[in-house]
């Protein structure tokens, strides 16, 4: 919980001046570089939260990865958060951000899972239907999964609607291991 407050501020307070600066649209993409990183790279929150390795280490660090790739007021808040001891909440940073973007631009976040790829037309459609459904702009983020079998999973808001053969299956084992048997009928 104390994560997410902290990630809230710090999110809100980017918002903020990203907008004074007239920024927010490179801030944004700034974000989302941050968050794939850390969703991609598990050895870089490590060696970011390492008591080991020095706040000077770390700045140089995080300069040598992002800087070619990020706005410099991004980079700025950052070396911020940094001298803060608060690094290892910019992930949550970073999405409490996008959620806040996401937000103010009126657009939903859709997580479809499916075991095998979404061809553009089924793409559209699904995007068309979800439309809608919220009366917002939708942002579709695809994964495979090929445990699924067959069918996706979507996620979008709080609702989650499941289609896989693999949850028919688990469901159907469920089922059928209860006996529903009596004896002597």
């Amino acid at each position: 919980m104390k994560n997410i407050r902290i990630a809230n501020r710090y999110s809100k307070a980017l918002f903020t001046l990203s907008i004074e600066q007239h920024l927010l649209e490179i801030v944004k993409e700034d974000m989302a570089l941050i968050a794939a990183a850390f969703k991609q790279t598990v050895e870089l929150k490590k060696v970011l939260l390492s008591p080991v390795i020095k706040e000077d280490k770390k700045i140089n660090i995080v300069h040598q990865i992002f800087q070619p790739n990020i706005n410099a007021f991004t980079l700025r808040f950052i070396d911020i958060i940094i001298s803060k001891n608060r690094f290892i909440y910019i992930d949550f940073i970073a999405e409490e951000f996008l959620k806040l973007y996401r937000a103010s631009k009126n657009i939903a976040l859709a997580e479809i899972q499916t075991a095998v790829t979404i061809d553009a037309g089924a793409r559209s459609k699904i995007i068309e239907i979800l439309r809608g459904f919220t009366k917002k702009e939708i942002e579709l983020v695809e994964e495979l999964r090929s445990e699924l079998i067959g069918g996706f999973l979507l996620k979008i808001d709080d609702i989650q609607y499941d289609t896989s053969i693999r949850s028919k299956l688990l469901k159907m084992k469920k089922e059928f291991s209860v006996n529903t048997y009596e004896k002597g009928l």
